[in-house]
């Protein structure tokens, strides 16, 4: 399968999800960070329930990163992640079950709207430390 590098994108279904459908996943992480993980953020076209579940549990706006069409030429339509729902792998489950999951490589995400992302993980208050030191270790 190759390196994972943040910003990647894979259009995969995942078992953390609600829905049964592939969704975007985009790297937050690269595959060398400390704690073994590949953390992934999901784009999803549900806007209004992620609105609404972020105002119910009292999240900052920045947890919330919108991406346009424009922005990201993968989408058709307007779509968000949520920050406060990172999902993730272990590095050995991910590259192990790529192609059960029918996992195929998109275009990557540009780098500043992957830091918004990361941004918004970081300021969540219900991400685990073991999700956002994943992360910093792969900034480092």
């Amino acid at each position: 399968m190759g390196k994972i590098s943040q910003g990647f994108v894979f259009r995969t279904q995942h078992r953390g999800l609600s829905s049964s459908l592939p969704h975007y996943l985009i790297a937050l992480t690269t595959d060398n960070n400390s704690e073994n993980i590949v953390v992934f953020g999901v784009i999803t076209s549900g806007i209004d329930t992620a609105k609404t579940r972020i105002s119910k549990m009292g999240a900052a706006l920045e947890t919330l990163v919108t991406i346009t069409p424009n922005e990201y030429c993968e989408l058709d339509h307007e779509s968000v992640v949520d920050c406060n729902t990172p999902v993730y792998y272990s590095k050995w489950e991910f590259e192990n079950s790529f192609n059960q999951l029918n996992a195929t490589r998109k275009t990557d995400l540009p780098q500043e709207i992957c830091e918004k992302i990361i941004n918004g993980v970081n300021i969540s208050r219900v991400v685990s430390k073991k999700i956002k030191k994943a992360i910093a270790s792969s900034q480092n």
